[in-house]
């Protein structure tokens, strides 16, 4: 039986690196995406491979409309089907709410490129590549529905992919796409514990990038 292809953008760390290794365990084989963590990446890859899946690794920024559409072309070419896509790259700022004054406008840019823009240029690049039963899930944020978190432009990018994600399941419902968010709230991550406990203490930093799948959010706190 032919195993099922997924991409998983942001999928070098935390949600989407766990997310990786746990479709991987579910028969599919995998493209991660990944701008930064090239280690890190190679990691989760060998992840995925050791629990029975061929994958590899992409870098590209998503915010980058011809990084997406490589994204499905490779897909296509070493395995000629497309069959989930799982948008869990993410980027923000931290600047408190109340702050307005050290909110900028390319901290607007910088955030929705990755957040709101990345996810709807990948779903349209791969979409077409997707026949009836395909799934495309969007990893949001408790702060698109709160109204709370990192920064306003977090705030805003999540709340436009949840928009987003409602249109997209209605235009392409009935071609057997189906298309959803989820919403969590903060994962102890290791680069999220570092932002919010950079001297250790509570929120410590988890060692394996892999780990945090398998840890309860926790809602409101951002």
């Amino acid at each position: 039986m032919m195993r099922r292809v997924a991409i998983v953008t942001g999928g070098a760390s935390g949600v989407g690196a766990a997310t990786a290794l746990r479709l991987a365990g579910l028969g599919y084989d995998i493209l991660i995406n990944y701008n930064r963590s090239a280690e890190l990446a190679r990691q989760a890859v060998q992840a995925c491979v050791d629990a029975g899946a061929a994958a590899f690794a992409v870098q590209g920024d998503v915010a980058q409309d011809e990084v997406c559409r490589n994204l499905a072309a490779q897909a296509m070419a070493r395995w000629g089907r497309i069959d989930a896509l799982v948008c869990s790259a993410a980027s923000t700022r931290f600047v408190p709410m109340s702050e307005l004054e050290q909110v900028s406008a390319q901290d607007f840019h910088d955030i929705f490129g990755v957040n709101a823009i990345g996810p709807f240029q990948i779903a349209r690049a791969v979409a077409p590549h997707m026949g009836a039963g395909g799934a495309i899930v969007n990893v949001s944020s408790i702060a698109g529905q709160s109204g709370s978190g990192s920064s306003f432009p977090y705030v805003l990018s999540k709340a436009a992919l949840n928009v987003m994600t409602q249109s997209l399941a209605v235009e392409w419902g009935n071609r057997g796409i189906r298309f959803n968010a989820i919403a969590p709230g903060l994962f102890p991550t290791e680069g999220m514990s570092a932002r919010l406990n950079p001297g250790g203490g509570e929120h410590k930093a988890e060692r394996n990038p892999i780990d945090a799948g398998g840890r309860r959010g926790l809602p409101g706190r951002r």
